[in-house]
């Protein structure tokens, strides 16, 4: 089975692009003369509004052609900086737009994450975040990236909004899964679906279950390579 590892703050730079450091003078460009790796870089200085304002017209097509990109990349980031800004129905058209232009089932992976965060972070839909969190999980299994951090992620954000809504058993089932893969996570990802199951487990009224695997995490924890 092939295994991927990462972190989950490469969510943030899942266009791929690695962006230089800037000077101020090139920064300040009319948003029309920006290359993609400069409008990529409004997003490591956490300037979102200058993202949309600099991916104009709505449709992108044009704008891909010219900046050398395919259009679901530029949807897919103005989505990005849409749902960072709390405008939930724009990063959800936008991420709807990426995902049909998409031809990259990688990086629709990422896409209906991102739709999944945004249903449930800014549009208070937690049916529609689960069937996006379901959505993710299934294409990475598709890919046989089992134990990278996006499908585990995933699975624990879908396991969080089923446990609010007392569904203890749907969310034992989306874990399944990882009990035979548990030993060939990293301790950091270990240490939050131990955290899940033992979350499962006391709503279930396992006391015993659930506090072995309270258990286990916080040995991990004390663990130096435990720390991401």
């Amino acid at each position: 089975m092939k295994r991927a590892f990462f972190l989950p703050y490469l969510f943030v730079v899942f266009l791929g692009v690695g962006a230089v450091r800037l000077q101020a003078e090139e920064t300040a460009s009319p948003s029309e003369n920006l290359s993609f790796e400069q409008i990529d870089n409004f997003r490591n200085e956490r300037k979102y509004t200058e993202i949309i304002a600099a991916l104009q017209p709505e449709d992108l097509a044009g704008k891909a052609g010219d900046l050398g990109k395919d259009v679901d990349q530029l949807y897919a980031l103005r989505a990005l900086a849409h749902q960072v800004l709390k405008e939930g129905g724009e990063a959800e058209a936008d991420y709807k737009r990426a995902l049909t232009e998409s031809p990259d089932d990688g990086r629709n992976s990422l896409y209906w994450f991102g739709l999944a965060e945004n249903y449930r972070m800014n549009l208070n839909d937690p049916a529609a975040a689960l069937s996006a969190y379901q959505r993710t999980v299934d294409l990475c299994f598709q890919r046989a990236y089992t134990t990278g951090w996006l499908p585990i992620q995933a699975t624990i954000s879908a396991v969080d909004i089923l446990c609010s809504e007392s569904k203890f058993e749907e969310a034992q089932s989306l874990l399944q899964p990882y009990d035979g893969l548990i030993e060939s996570i990293p301790p950091v990802w270990q240490i939050k679906l131990l955290r899940a199951s033992a979350e499962v487990y006391k709503g279930q009224g396992k006391e015993e279950e659930a506090n072995a695997r309270f258990q286990k995490a916080q040995d991990l924890e004390g663990k130096p390579e435990s720390t991401p």
